[in-house]
């Protein structure tokens, strides 16, 4: 089964282009490469980068990027299992009558001795249940257990026993003394001059204090403003989502860079700054401070020079 890797080198070979070229004039680190001739795609940062390479390698070699993609999506899926042939399949020897007999042999076996089991299991359980109930009947133990009822109903019931005194309610009244009752009336006196609370101090105290929060507005995340001295150029980077740079800076050897969402990186140079954005719609560009607005749809991979 043809892998993207393996298209992508057999036509590289038969083109004649050493991979060296390939990755400078692509812009991408070699390792990269090499590891998609190799479909070892664990090594790129994402898969997400593996699409673009690979895209961009194809068109390198004017291939049918659609169909490289598309054996990239369905590369873990396996092959169908082969049906067999009808040659083979009438040539297979049948099986014989003797080894169809000697299959079911033990099979019937096994059955008649769990058919026997079973009715010697029943046969047994009906002669128990018939020895029971012909069993014969104690007559010493029958005429004992028709006497006790007798004897019970003829014994008298025991005499009530004599209810014993109870204190009466006016017996359980505490008794007061003069001392206490005194000490009471000062107490119900104390007890009515005590002030009654306000109805609207309790109601002010009860009700609840309403603090109303205001939302804060969270400030965007701010782009810093560098100072340029006389004849340098600065190029800010800004990720909102995971995308893959590569520039030359001042016509120098082109390096690549990983940015994930959130991350800002700054370039300074000369004359310029050019290469590849591998995610026009999740990234931001800020050359000498000035914002270049959206430079394309997610997923996009294009080219910039600056300046323009």
């Amino acid at each position: 089964m043809d892998t993207p890797g393996t298209v992508l080198k057999t036509e590289r070979e038969r083109q004649q282009k050493p991979l060296k070229d390939v990755a400078r004039k692509l812009k991408i680190n070699i390792k990269y490469l090499e590891a998609i001739e190799d479909d070892d795609y664990d090594v790129l940062p994402a898969e997400v980068f593996a699409r673009s390479y690979i895209r961009l390698y194809a068109d390198e070699l004017d291939l049918d990027s659609t169909k490289l993609l598309a054996l990239f999506e369905n590369r873990g899926m396996a092959p169908a299992a082969e049906e067999p042939n009808e040659e083979e399949q009438e040539t297979a020897p049948p099986h014989s009558a003797a080894a169809q007999k000697n299959f079911f042999r033990p099979l019937l076996i096994s059955v008649a001795a769990g058919l026997l089991i079973l009715i010697l299991f029943f046969v047994l359980q009906n002669s128990e249940q018939k020895h029971e109930e012909t069993a014969p009947v104690d007559d010493k133990t029958a005429l004992h257990e028709t006497i006790k009822p007798v004897i019970e109903k003829e014994s008298p019931p025991p005499a009530a026993l004599p209810a014993e005194k109870t204190e009466s309610a006016e017996d359980k009244k505490p008794v007061v003394k003069p001392e206490q009752a005194e000490i009471k009336e000062e107490e119900k006196s104390v007890v009515q001059k005590m002030p009654e609370p306000q109805p609207e101090k309790a109601a002010a105290e009860k009700t609840p204090i309403r603090v109303e929060k205001k939302p804060v507005d969270k400030p965007a995340a701010p782009v810093t403003v560098y100072e340029q001295t006389a004849g340098e150029m600065t190029l800010q980077i800004v990720a909102t989502e995971l995308t893959w740079v590569s520039l030359s800076i001042d016509g120098g050897t082109p390096r690549e860079w990983h940015l994930r969402a959130g991350e800002t990186m700054t370039l300074k140079g000369q004359r310029g700054f050019s290469g590849k954005i591998g995610n026009a719609g999740g990234t931001k560009l800020y050359f000498n401070n000035q914002d270049l607005g959206e430079l394309g749809a997610p997923g996009k991979i294009i080219d910039i020079t600056l300046p323009r």
